[in-house]
C-alpha cells in the first residue's frame, strides 16, 4: 500500500534480492525457513505480509529491520547501502499482536518514542520526532 501523505524528508528504499534463510536445528541438520525471496518496499509504502503460521514472515521481518543476519544469503540493501548498526537504529518494525487496540497510531508511535528514544531528549522533541514519521 502507498501512503500520498507520507513525509518525503527521509524517504528510504529496501530491496531484498534472492534472500534465503535456513534455520540449523543440529550438527549438520538445517531447515530452509526462506528461499530466493526478491521483492522492494519504496518510501511511503507499508509492508504488509499475510501468511499461514510457520511460513516465515515473522523471519522476512527480522532480516529486513536487520535483526536477523546469520544464516542469510542475498543481499538487503536500503538506497543501495548494505545494512549496518546506523540503519538498524532507524528502521522500526511492528506486529500486530504487540499493538495496544485502545490506541491509535499516533499514540502508538508517540508511546514507543517515549520508550525507545534517548532520555535527554525533551519531551517536545519526541513528539517533533513523531510528526515526521507521520
Amino acid at each position: 500500500m502507498r501512503n500520498s501523505q507520507a513525509s518525503s524528508a527521509n524517504p528510504v528504499k529496501a530491496v531484498l534480492s534472492k534472500v534465503a534463510s535456513q534455520l540449523n536445528l543440529e550438527q549438520d541438520n538445517c531447515k530452509k525457513i526462506l528461499k530466493g525471496i526478491t521483492g522492494s518496499i519504496g518510501p511511503g509504502e507499508i509492508l504488509d505480509l499475510m501468511g499461514p503460521f510457520g511460513s516465515g514472515k515473522t523471519t522476512q521481518l527480522k532480516i529486513i529491520g536487520g535483526r536477523l543476519t546469520d544464516t542469510i544469503k542475498g543481499s538487503i540493501t536500503y538506497n543501495d547501502i548494505p545494512c549496518n548498526a546506523a540503519l538498524k537504529r532507524r528502521i522500526g518494525l511492528t506486529r500486530d499482536d504487540v499493538l495496544f487496540p485502545q490506541l491509535t497510531v499516533d499514540e502508538t508511535l508517540v508511546f514507543a518514542a517515549f520508550l525507545r528514544l534517548p532520555g535527554n531528549m525533551s519531551q517536545q522533541q519526541k513528539y517533533a520526532r513523531v510528526e515526521v514519521i507521520v
